[in-house]
């Protein structure tokens, strides 16, 4: 008893299709998280100025969640330089607990850091420059 090579085919034919669906899949995946991230950050954007007043509070939580939603999802797409810019995001307004004007600054920093990415098109980590960026965006706190 041999083994039958007309199965063998169709089992490999089918692993191609499902491979391409797959790709497909998650290009359109990545279509989506990029056009929203590319929204969402220019809403995030508009509530910067709340960090620096009465607003605070509301405008820390939202733009928190925009960071965390890319965080969360900008890996899962191919985009982990986006999900390094997320994650610095929320670890710096997770320790913000007063209206400031310089952290206004760090994250409209990190949110045009993100604009930049989208717009530049840059996939995976960013390479040494990518993770120098991220680190630079990591190391930015009230009292730097």
């Amino acid at each position: 008893m041999g083994l039958d090579r007309s199965k063998v085919r169709k089992i490999n034919d089918g692993e191609e299709s499902y491979r391409g669906d797959v790709q497909r899949l998650l290009a359109d995946a990545r279509a989506v998280f990029i056009e929203w991230a590319d929204n969402a950050l220019k809403e995030a954007s508009g509530q910067v100025d709340g960090l620096a007043g009465p607003e605070f509070a509301a405008a820390r939580d939202a733009i928190f969640g925009v960071f965390h939603d890319v965080k969360g999802a900008g890996g899962g797409v191919g985009l982990d330089l986006m999900s390094d810019i997320g994650a610095s995001g929320c670890d710096f307004l997770r320790e913000l607990d007063a209206p400031s004007r310089k952290a206004a600054k760090v994250v409209k920093a990190h949110i045009v850091t993100a604009q930049g990415v989208l717009a530049a098109g840059i996939d995976g980590d960013g390479g040494a420059a990518g993770q120098a960026l991220a680190e630079k965006l990591r190391g930015y706190t009230l009292d730097s």
